[in-house]
C-alpha cells in the first residue's frame, strides 16, 4: 500500500515507486529468516511457492527490468518474484490446514 501512496506524489518529480515480493530465497540468510517464522511455516511457503527457493540470479534479473526504459511508465506496481503463492492467498486456492494442525 505504501508504493501505491507513494507513486501519486513522486511522479510530480519524475520518480517512480514500485515493489518487489518474494518467495523464500536460496541465499545465505535464509537460516536466520527460517527462525523467525517457524520452519514449519518457511517449508509451507516453499512448498506451496513451487517447491523450490527462488535463486537470487531469477531475483535480480527481474526488478532490472524496472529500471530499463522499457519500464519507464511502470510506477505504483508491485512486481511478484513469488512462483505464484501471492495469487493464491488473494484468490483463496490455498490450504492453510497445514499450518493449523489440521
Amino acid at each position: 500500500m505504501l508504493t501505491v501512496k507513494l507513486s501519486f506524489p513522486a511522479a510530480a518529480q519524475a520518480v517512480r515507486v514500485n515493489s518487489v515480493c518474494l518467495a523464500p530465497i536460496d541465499m545465505a540468510l535464509l537460516p536466520g529468516f527460517r527462525k523467525t517464522p517457524t520452519d514449519k511455516l518457511s517449508d509451507w511457503c516453499m512448498k506451496h511457492a513451487g517447491g523450490r527457493l527462488v535463486t537470487p540470479r531469477e531475483v535480480a534479473s527481474s526488478p532490472a527490468s524496472l529500471g530499463s526504459p522499457a519500464s519507464s511508465s511502470m510506477s505504483g506496481g508491485n512486481l511478484n518474484i513469488d512462483m505464484a503463492i501471492g495469487a493464491a492467498v488473494m484468490t483463496g486456492q490455498l490450504d492453510y490446514s497445514e499450518l493449523i494442525g489440521g
